[in-house]
């Protein structure tokens, strides 16, 4: 065993040793995944001779270090993005390599080398980086997606990008993504190394501008010990921050042109604008207004079945209030005029009809492929602040907001407007990132990383106030800017009676309307708006519909009534992260942090006329979690063999370890040599065994070099629960959650 690698092996058993004693204070979940990457390489002169103390900076930030006597050097907790990298030493004329893609989770080398230079300084060098495919730590099933592709790819929202990717699948679920078959929402969804999962769905409520993303990453195979909260996959998301050079771009996008093809009336308008402000403090803001005035449809679902809606008044007829006497009172019933709005008005079959007025659609253009009172839009806002001082230290200030609205097409009720219903999803977050450097010299470093957030997600559905309804049939290009209003909304109150004791002013959300719940109907009637309201059942006394078809338990039409109910949710959130980044030295690097989660949760579902099914609940969980976690990466003395080895939970996984055949003398430990294996290694396949057996060599392999190794501890530790007033989970809760839309797609309302 060369002296190298027997000497990094025993660094590695010192940081196991301190691995297990740290399990023992550490339990719970695991620490968020960052938003920051690692440089490291070589200075040296044209002929190869290392080049000792030689500044390198990222240029524009305070992101630097000084070469080691062979060289090398590292700069650690770069933020993710691409970055100028120079180099300068008196002698030589400095060298600029342009381009660099800093990979966040991961480190990238960049080799420089030098040209002698006289006293009388001569230009800056620049050269082009060369960016590696993947990089050459990246030990796990992973997929990394680059602001170029969000900005060059035709799509919507970053939920579009993400289903590209290798063991991703798109659910058609609210709650997300699928990932290696796992079910939608177990993936733990992360922007800027903090974790925005809302608690009380199971699900992502915030949405982020495509313009505002650096990069994206999904992590499909075994997630390391950074990841938190996370059972089939990690995805996470970093923001864009501003430059040294002031920037913008807008962009508008539209198939809202006349009847040159199908569309849906989509629109959408984005931009961005960052720069400097004032030395290293830079800004970055961007925001996406999109909007449709219909919602997505099958293909071809304006040939099969096109939609009539209600036009105005046909003609008004008087019904005997007592059936079949003549002598009783009168009523006046106004039959409405239906027109044809989706589908093409030629093909309808009224364009056979005598009536002129049927024949033109009573004036009314048919709309080809769009539904009737569904449009949807959202507004997403992204703002940063970041700020790089000293050493390597850094701080950031992360805003996100996020707005979709969308009526909900109301099916058998099309021809009772006082049943329509919308859903609204709003979510806010401040996230904020601290990155302290303690200490540095050539080979090591100490730094503090600090990440916070503050979360609030706000999700309401239900019947619309008919001001508000009407309002909204046709916004301007799609675009719902205006929030919808509902006749239940956050700020409705009713008074609450227990055993004859009232309470005034009682909002939904609140503990008192759950206690309510609690006691039961026989000491409150206040459980919903409208209890057993029979007159508010939805009802079809006559055939006024466009078939002239009578009530059917199979496809009801629906003319009157409203018992459509109310969905209100609110949820909280504050999460810190802690994290003692160690660079112990070349080779090993080490990580100790820590998280805690608080959250606020409230929810009322209910009927509009009945408490069966209603759900309402107040809850407080609490959460705190460590972590332990080596990174160990050694270089060979010949550039064609390496070792990936990735350490997981209780052992060693199968995906990680290989050795490329070649001529280099790298030796494994016994542990990990099999007996026998003279050609080369490579891991049995089976389960989570550690034996290597020998092969042939495999010409196909492509020479590599450098030996990466990573060992995670990962200890979970259940989640406390600290309910708070009166929270307690009550009533059985039917159907499904309301569902997570697509910025330009309804979201699914509760059953």
């Amino acid at each position: 065993m060369t002296h190298r690698v027997r000497g990094a092996f025993g660094r590695l058993g010192a940081a196991a040793f301190a691995t297990v004693l740290a399990s023992a204070l550490f339990a719970g979940s695991l620490a968020a995944q960052g938003s920051t990457g690692k440089i490291e390489g070589s200075v040296t002169d044209q002929a190869g001779v290392p080049i000792a103390n030689a500044q390198v900076f990222i240029v524009g930030t305070s992101f630097g270090a000084l070469t080691s006597d062979k060289g090398y050097y590292f700069i650690n907790n770069v933020p993710a993005g691409e970055v100028s990298l120079r180099a300068q030493f008196i002698g030589y004329a400095p060298t600029e390599k342009t381009g660099v893609r800093v990979l966040a989770g991961q480190t990238v080398t960049i080799n420089v080398k030098m040209e002698a230079s006289a006293v009388v300084v001569k230009g800056v060098t620049i050269e082009a980086a060369v960016n590696p495919i993947v990089p050459r730590d990246q030990v796990t099933s992973k997929s990394i997606v680059t602001s170029e592709s969000f900005s060059r790819l035709p799509i919507q929202d970053t939920r579009d990008v993400i289903r590209l990717e290798p063991g991703v699948v798109e659910s058609n679920s609210g709650k997300g993504l699928s990932i290696r078959g796992g079910r939608p929402g177990e993936a733990a969804v992360y922007v800027d190394g903090v974790l925005v999962r809302n608690g009380q769905r199971g699900e992502t409520d915030l949405n982020l501008p495509t313009n505002a993303i650096e990069e994206a990453s999904v992590t499909t195979g075994a997630v390391g010990a950074e990841f938190g909260q996370a059972q089939s996959g990690a995805i996470s998301f970093v923001t864009k921050a501003g430059g040294q050079k002031y920037q913008g771009a807008f962009s508008y996008a539209t198939d809202d042109i006349g009847t040159l093809w199908r569309n849906v009336g989509f629109n959408r308008v984005e931009g961005s604008v960052g720069g400097p402000i004032w030395g290293n403090l830079t800004f970055f803001a961007s925001g996406t207004l999109g909007g449709s005035k219909s919602a997505d449809v099958a293909i071809d679902r304006d040939n099969e079945r096109p939609v009539y809606v209600m036009s105005g008044i046909d003609t008004v007829v008087r019904e005997p209030v007592a059936f079949g006497n003549s002598k009783s009172d009168t009523v006046n019933i106004a039959i409405p005029r239906f027109v044809q709005y989706s589908g093409y008005c030629n093909d309808s079959p009224s364009g056979n009809s005598s009536s002129a007025q049927i024949q033109g659609n009573y004036g009314s253009a048919c709309q080809g492929l769009r539904l009737p009172y569904s449009a949807n839009g959202a507004l997403l806002l992204q703002s940063k602040l970041q700020y790089t001082y000293g050493a390597g230290s850094r701080l950031s200030l992360t805003g996100l907001s996020s707005q979709t609205q969308s009526r909900d097409f109301p099916g058998a009720n099309i021809y009772n407007p006082d049943n329509f219903t919308g859903t609204t999803f709003t979510s806010r977050a401040a996230i904020l990132n601290w990155t302290q450097n303690l200490s540095r010299s050539a080979d090591r470093a100490m730094a503090l990383d600090i990440r916070a957030t503050l979360q609030h997600d706000d999700v309401l559905s239900g019947p619309l106030t008919r001001q508000s309804e009407l309002d909204s049939r046709s916004p301007f290009g799609g675009f719902m800017i205006k929030p919808l209003d509902y006749l239940v909304n956050f700020n409705s109150t009713h008074n609450v009676t227990i055993n004859g004791v009232t309470t005034q002013g009682v909002h939904y959300l609140d503990d008192q309307q759950i206690n309510c719940l609690l006691v039961g109907t026989s000491y409150c009637q206040n459980l919903v708006p409208n209890l057993n309201r029979d007159d508010l059942s939805s009802a079809q006394p006559f055939r006024m519909n466009p078939y002239g078809v009578e009530q059917s338990a199979r496809g009801p039409l629906w003319t009157q009534g409203l018992d459509n109910g109310p969905f209100l949710g609110r949820e909280s959130r504050m999460e810190v992260y802690g994290n003692f980044d160690w660079q112990a030295d070349r080779f090993n690097r080490i990580k100790l942090g820590g998280e805690y989660h608080v959250v606020d949760t409230r929810r009322y579902s209910a009927g509009q006329t009945s408490a069966f099914g209603m759900s309402a609940y107040h809850e407080k969980p609490m959460s705190y979690g460590g972590y332990v976690q080596d990174r160990l990466a050694v270089r060979s003395r010949q550039p064609d063999r390496q070792l990936h080895q990735g350490a997981v939970a209780h052992g060693l996984q199968p995906d990680g370890p290989r050795v490329v055949p070649g001529n280099g003398d790298v030796e494994l430990p016994a542990l990990l040599r099999a007996p026998g294996a003279d050609a080369g290694l490579r891991p049995d396949v089976p389960g989570h065994e550690h034996g290597l057996v020998a092969h042939e060599p495999e010409p196909v392999l492509r020479p590599r070099s450098g030996l990466h190794e990573e060992h995670h501890l990962r200890v979970r530790h259940p989640a406390r629960v600290q309910p708070g007033h009166g929270a307690r989970r009550v009533g059985v809760q039917q159907g499904q959650d309301v569902g997570r839309g697509r910025p330009a797609v309804p979201a699914a309302r509760p059953e």
